[in-house]
């Protein structure tokens, strides 16, 4: 528990890096991954032809590990409990596609854990032998102990099996809002978490995976959702698990899906176009391994079909556009990129997905909603005709933000559908507010940031204060980098951004984001560790310069950070005494004199 617990720390003082600004690490590569699902219930070692079915996977694995390995691609195999289960019974170092085989090629295939806990449905409750008890318990009467125990153990098998440390994880959301997957899969020691968005084509019918058009990872905050598959609309940013969207491409190999490489590559471009060039972009598409059997044997068919696919996609590697990765790859590099004080606010940024539901049309011309957005909405005034996203005028992809009106927008959503709502700061920090924009006539404009006391308010809740400004950084061809640089309150716990058109004329904004600038040094790497049952021990890395150590903690489950301690440097460890109530979250900063 205690390495766990170490990994979760760092990973959130990574959330909540305060770094003097440097060059970011964006590189405007498109990320493209395999997230393969081992469904939970399969595998099993307690059913008749458990066996069989363990050894037909291992052999899925292994073919596929074959033809990805000859593109340089990479799988991410989400493996299901009863597969963890099965590996000490029937799979070893020697059994090719087992996990104790996978581990020893990580250039091409990455393990995290499929967990799909907890839904009332079909092959996720009692399904394992003996079932643990809470396997027993109907979501709507779990309660939150019994819930996160349920990640641990899945995580402690997955660990035990693979003898490495997993950080990854798809699906633990839950229907019972009680039930908060973010701490649960936080306090367990995940660190990323892939999405699901369960959309739906017109019709009603159901859809794939998660077919979003956002590409950029992002934090989760507090989930709002009341449907486990749609666990990623979330009410502020800075939460403790990263999620990676898989951009347009998600569950459309499927053959179910009636599925064509012209769409695939279709998809592939509404991806490579969605891409902000100051953010870390990412994709990757999902299939299962019993999409590759067949009448109780393997369809190669499938596996050819996927090396002629990857033959398609190694033309957007080949021109510079793309790099295949793991999702613990595109974890770490989204990482890198926060290392630099960047942060993935506000969503949508590069105004390429749009504001309501997104409908896009196939080659072979079905349509299909790709994802409820609603993240840059009016603050005040009435948009004018030609106001919203513009073809007319952009910086990269295919659309910015047009003002013709006097109208405010701010990166919101609604209390049910939203993203990035809010963006939590912490204290004795400065922000950069950085958007690009194109003027016509006398238009000029105008950047501002709203503070709020908390990040689990709703849209319309009133603002403690707000910073205005637009300063001019740079200038490149017609259009100019405006920034709008402010120091958190020390009242305020989360933030807004909101864009501003003042004078008449025409006005387009492009690729806004936020930063760290100033304020704390860093935040030093922190470890933990317990002295007795009563106390534990943080110890951190020295940073030069410092002159007091902050430790910011919280009792809460949401890591809003609401209180302190001061230790003065060099000192570089405290005690915590833990018997008073329980202390959930840690962070330390270093403070300049």
């Amino acid at each position: 528990m205690t390495q766990r617990l170490q990994n979760f720390l760092w990973q959130m003082t990574v959330a909540a890096l305060m770094l003097l600004p440097v060059c970011s690490q964006a590189d405007g590569l498109l990320r493209i991954g395999l997230q393969l699902h081992n469904e939970p219930q399969t595998n099993r070692p307690c059913t008749a032809n458990g066996q069989q079915d363990y050894l037909s996977t291992c052999l899925v694995m292994d073919s596929l590990m074959t033809v990805f390995a000859r593109h340089g691609a990479k799988i991410t195999f989400e493996m299901g409990l009863g597969n963890a289960l099965s590996t000490p019974i029937w799979g070893g170092v020697g059994v090719r596609g087992s996990a104790p085989y996978m581990v020893l090629h990580p250039e091409v295939v990455h393990i995290g854990t499929h967990i799909h806990y907890p839904a009332d449905g079909v092959g996720f409750r009692d399904k394992f032998c003996p079932p643990y008890l809470e396997d027993n318990i109907a979501e709507a009467s779990l309660t939150y102990a019994q819930y996160a125990l349920s990640a641990d153990r899945r995580h402690d098998t997955m660990v035990a099996v693979t003898g490495q440390e997993i950080r990854g994880v798809c699906g633990l959301w839950s229907r019972n809002l009680n039930l908060r997957w973010e701490p649960a899969l936080s306090a367990t020691g995940y660190e990323w978490v892939t999405g699901w968005n369960n959309m739906h084509p017109p019709g009603g019918s159901t859809g794939g995976h998660a077919w979003a058009t956002s590409v950029n990872p992002w934090r989760v905050g507090h989930d709002l959702t009341n449907d486990y598959k749609g666990g990623v609309l979330d009410s502020y940013y800075n939460g403790a698990m990263a999620l990676l969207p898989d951009g347009a491409v998600s569950g459309r190999m499927n053959p179910n899906e009636n599925v064509s490489f012209a769409l695939v590559d279709s998809l592939m471009q509404e991806n490579w176009l969605a891409g902000d060039p100051e953010r870390i972009n990412v994709c990757y598409l999902t299939v299962h391994d019993y999409e590759f059997k067949s009448g109780g044997g393997i369809d190669y068919a499938e596996f050819r079909a996927w090396d002629s696919l990857l033959t398609m996609l190694d033309d957007y590697v080949a021109s510079g556009q793309a790099i295949y990765q793991t999702m613990d790859e595109m974890y770490q590099d989204f990482v890198a990129w926060e290392v630099q004080g960047n942060i993935s606010y506000p969503h949508n940024g590069a105004f390429e997905a749009r504001d309501t539901v997104v409908y896009w049309t196939s080659p072979d011309g079905h349509a299909e909603i790709l994802e409820y957005n609603l993240c840059w909405s009016p603050l005040s005034g009435s948009p004018s005709v030609g106001d919203g996203q513009d073809t007319t005028h952009y910086r990269h992809g295919r659309y910015a933000y047009r003002f013709g009106s006097d109208v405010t927008l701010r990166g919101i959503g609604s209390s049910t559908e939203g993203k990035h709502i809010y963006c939590v700061v912490p204290p004795d920090t400065a922000v950069e507010f950085r958007v690009w924009c194109h003027v016509e006539g006398s238009a000029q404009p105008l950047l501002g940031i709203r503070w709020y006391a908390s990040p689990d308010t709703t849209p319309n809740t009133p603002h403690l204060s707000e910073v205005t400004g637009a300063s001019t950084d740079s200038v490149a061809g017609d259009w100019s980098l405006i920034t709008l640089r402010a120091e958190v309150p020390a009242n305020a716990t989360a933030l807004r951004t909101c864009l501003y058109k003042l004078g008449s004329g025409l006005l387009w904004y492009d690729d806004a984001n936020l930063r760290y600038v100033s304020g704390a040094l860093e935040t030093p790497v922190l470890t933990i560790r317990p002295v007795s049952a009563e106390q534990i021990q943080l110890r951190w890395t020295s940073i030069s310069g410092a002159s007091v150590y902050r430790i910011h903690y919280d009792t809460s489950s949401d890591g809003s950070f609401s209180s302190y301690l001061s230790v003065a440097a060099p000192d570089t460890s405290a005690i915590i005494d833990i018997t008073a109530s329980p202390i959930m979250f840690y962070r330390v900063i270093a403070v300049a004199p």
